[in-house]
């Protein structure tokens, strides 16, 4: 997939549901960002699969928590970021709401 498409994708997951938040006040409408591809270590299994980061939790710092869409799997899911390290999958959530929630 396209960043173009990935984007398309995220927007049409949130449908008209622009301003949730989850319990922290990371809000989507504020936080989203373009589409990034990156590899991020599985936790589970130390692979690396392929994920388009599209949300940060703190998009000043890029460190956090960082909402990832999985093309394989169709899923979105948290990422870790943080300083000197490998993004690191955290699990998926399925939605973009889910994963939200789960931050």
């Amino acid at each position: 997939m396209t960043k173009r498409e990935i984007q398309k994708m995220v927007e049409e997951s949130i449908g008209q549901e622009w301003d949730r938040s989850n319990l922290n006040g990371v809000a989507l409408r504020r936080r989203l960002i373009p589409p990034e591809r990156v590899n991020a270590i599985n936790v589970g299994d130390e692979a690396e699969p392929p994920v388009w980061l599209v949300l940060l939790e703190a998009p000043d710092t890029r460190f956090g928590y960082a909402i990832a869409y999985h093309e394989q799997t169709r899923q979105f899911g948290l990422v870790q970021l943080t300083k000197e390290y490998e993004p690191c999958l955290l699990g998926f959530y399925g939605t973009i709401f889910k994963a939200l929630e789960a931050m």
